[in-house]
C-alpha cells in the first residue's frame, strides 16, 4: 500500500499523471491491512484494555472477567464473520471501477480477518479455562 501510494504521488507530482488505479488499489489494501491487523494485534495482546476494574477487584474475579471479556470477543467475531459472508454473497459481483477487481475480493477480508479473529479468541479462551494463563496477561 505505501509503496502504491508513493509511485503515485510522485508520479502526480512530477509528471502530472498518477496512476488510475492508485488510490482504489491502496484502499483496498488498506482494507486488507485493517481486517488482518486486528487478529494479529490480538494475538500479540497489542489492542487497548482498559483494566481499571480488573485491577481494583479481587484475584478470584480476575480470571472470570477475562473469560468474560474473551467469550464477548468471540460472539463478536462470530457476528462479524457471519456479517462479512453475507455482505460479500450479495454485494461481491459488482466489479470495481478503476482495477476492475470484483468486489468479493475486498469483502472477503472481512470474514477472513473476523475468522482469524475467532480463532485466536478460541485458543486463547481454551488457554483460560484450562488456567495457564496468570493474571497479568489475561486480557
Amino acid at each position: 500500500m505505501f509503496a502504491v501510494v508513493t509511485v503515485n504521488v510522485v508520479l502526480r507530482y512530477l509528471f502530472s499523471s498518477g496512476l488510475v488505479w492508485g488510490e482504489e488499489a491502496a484502499r483496498y489494501l488498506m482494507v486488507w491491512g485493517v481486517m488482518l491487523g486486528v487478529a494479529v494485534a490480538y494475538r500479540a495482546r497489542g489492542h487497548i484494555a482498559i483494566t481499571m476494574l480488573i485491577d481494583t477487584v479481587p484475584s478470584r474475579f480476575a480470571r472470570p472477567a477475562a473469560l468474560a471479556c474473551h467469550a464477548l470477543t468471540l460472539a463478536a467475531a462470530a457476528m462479524l464473520a457471519f456479517s462479512g459472508v453475507v455482505l460479500t454473497r450479495f454485494l461481491g459481483a459488482i466489479v470495481a471501477p478503476a482495477t476492475g477487481l470484483p468486489m468479493s475480493w475486498i469483502y472477503a477480508s472481512v470474514p477472513v480477518g473476523a475468522g482469524l479473529l475467532f480463532i485466536d479468541v478460541l485458543r486463547q479462551l481454551v488457554d483460560h479455562l484450562r488456567g495457564s494463563t496468570e493474571k497479568a496477561t489475561m486480557l
